[in-house]
């Protein structure tokens, strides 16, 4: 039996148990030989899977069921039962393709995702798992189905959608717990989600993980959308330009540029610093920015549940900069939709991707950047489970 392999292991034999979780459906984000944060979320699901204990270790009891696993499969078709219906169960999801769930049972859902499976991949499409199927599901880089996007409808934002506006942004049941972080987020906005992923092609669940760990709890207050004025994005959409009025009220650290922020109205006025008196201060900064040039201060003005940058209007489906602030100070509902109408402009698709895929670190990563995504993707692996075991 292979040795004992844990999170920072390398070698081959990291890369033989990259290998056996791949055919299983559970994806380490690749073989490379590195028992990475992917490697070892893929072996949570593995184990929890397999009814032991979910540590992200593989000693001799994830060995053996990884035996158990890989035993040659059995063809499977219609009204088949059992393990290997569940192992290509869940190949077919991790593929894109959605057999209604992991059940262990080979009903209409699973046969409709094989044909569809088959017919991506260039087999012949009889809904039966043949040694051909299993070899084309097993293969690295094999097509899957194009990840949906969101339906082409008018101007194909879902911020556009009336039907969506108009949800009741609360759920039709609550999730039982403490309300807070995840639990809140669903119990407060579980109507708005429901109806978006449904749109998206995403979990629910899985939603409202993302947006409770990419926001901070609250979208208003007394002074408006809750906001955060940048100077460096500010240097760079006004400043350049006019770097002279930019040096008399604004400055930062060159050298880490989202640090160091400080203003002021006047050359006579002493620097004070920003992000430090709350909301009001935050939008204290912003009206004199916007004095200068309005456009160029909302586009470098985080705003809303989720901190949208301004700079993104177009990317979310609006004409101005001005129209975007004006929308996400009507409420929370736009804030959500203005979000889930980012994720799902991603360059590549690859926020959706990372989200139908529970890729938390995918995700952290593609929103956020690498600098602290693996914090992020532990959260938001953490948020989905809670409010799995809630509902």
């Amino acid at each position: 039996m292979p040795k004992t392999i844990r999170t920072g292991d390398r070698g081959a034999v990291v890369e033989k148990w990259q290998t056996i979780l791949t055919s299983q459906g559970f994806d380490p984000n690749g073989i490379d030989g590195w028992f990475g944060p992917g490697t070892a979320r893929a072996t949570r699901e593995f184990q929890r899977a397999h009814d032991l204990l979910p540590d992200a270790i593989v000693g001799p009891k994830t060995w053996s069921a990884a035996d158990a696993a890989t035993e040659k499969p059995q063809t499977l078709r219609r009204g088949s039962r059992g393990a290997d219906v569940e192992t290509w169960q869940r190949l077919l999801i991790s593929k894109g393709f959605d057999p209604n769930g992991i059940d262990g049972w080979f009903g209409p859902g699973t046969e409709r995702a094989t044909k569809q499976f088959q017919k991506a991949n260039g087999l012949k499409v009889d809904g039966v798992v043949s040694s051909a199927t299993w070899s084309a599901a097993l293969r690295k880089g094999i097509v899957a189905v194009p990840k949906p996007k969101p339906p082409k409808k008018g101007t194909g934002f879902l911020k556009d959608r009336v039907d969506i506006a108009n949800v009741e942004l609360k759920p039709a049941s609550r999730a039982a717990g403490r309300n807070v972080g995840v639990i809140r987020a669903w119990n407060r906005f579980g109507g708005v989600l429901t109806v978006l992923s449904r749109e998206l092609g995403i979990d629910e669940d899985a939603a409202a993980a993302v947006l409770a760990i990419e926001s901070g709890g609250t979208g208003i207050t007394s002074s408006g959308p809750v906001i955060r004025f940048e100077n460096h994005i500010f240097f760079d959409r006004f400043g350049a330009a006019q770097p002279d009025v930019f040096a008399n009220h604004f400055t930062y650290d060159t050298s880490k540029r989202w640090q160091g922020h400080q203003w002021r109205r006047a050359t006579s006025d002493p620097w004070q610093l920003c992000h430090k008196a709350g909301q009001p201060g935050e939008w204290e900064v912003h009206r004199f920015a916007a004095s200068l040039d309005e456009s160029a201060a909302i586009m470098s003005t985080s705003i809303g549940l989720a901190q949208i940058m301004g700079f993104n209007y177009r990317r979310i489906g609006f004409k101005s900069p001005r129209a975007m602030l004006d929308s996400f100070s009507a409420g929370v509902g736009p804030q959500i939709i203005g979000f889930f109408d980012f994720v799902a402009t991603s360059p590549g698709n690859k926020l959706i991707t990372a989200i139908q895929d529970k890729d938390w670190y995918a995700f952290a990563t593609g929103y956020n950047g690498r600098g602290r995504f693996q914090e992020y993707g532990d959260k938001m692996s953490a948020a989905y489970d809670q409010l799995r075991a809630a509902k």
